[in-house]
């Protein structure tokens, strides 16, 4: 089997179409079905990496196509750097929106609640963090609401 016929089927194994892939790993249509067809056949290490991280590929099963890695510490190092990457920029763009009390709300709650900072690093938890900070603001304008009521 060759390299590009292995992505294919390990992206549909995880039910991810052509397209989102694509977006996961920030790349073109073109480009990514180029690599599946074998057309391309080595992507660069850092998009190698990224495909390893959203298929859950492991180091050993990239040998059989001459791929070689100095240690796994290496690789989780790099898959580290570029989950941080994208969780920082999934929370910048949800800080852009927010105002100066919600900011102070989300200081508040990392110092209070370190495990939610935790969350907010970890991309499997991501979502959830989110979705407490949602809560929070909710709390925290609701809680303004009254203060206000009472004035």
């Amino acid at each position: 089997m060759e390299f590009g016929a292995f992505l294919k089927r390990k992206r549909l194994e995880m039910n991810i179409s052509a397209r989102e892939m694509c977006r996961l790993i920030d790349v073109s249509n073109g480009y990514m079905s180029q690599v599946e067809n074998g057309k391309i056949e080595t992507p660069r290490r850092e998009l190698l990496l990224k495909i390893m991280d959203v298929l859950h590929i492991e180091p050993s099963e990239l040998e059989p196509f001459g791929f070689q890695f100095r240690e796994n510490e290496d690789i989780q190092s790099e898959h580290t750097k570029i989950q941080r990457s994208r969780v920082q920029g999934l929370i910048e763009k949800e800080l852009a929106i927010c105002s100066e009390a919600e900011l102070e709300a989300i200081l508040t709650l990392i110092r209070e609640f370190p495990e939610l900072y935790k969350m907010l690093s970890n991309k499997e938890q991501y979502t959830r963090a989110k979705e407490m900070i949602g809560e929070f603001k909710t709390f925290m304008e609701f809680m303004e609401f009254k203060r206000k009521q009472s004035s």
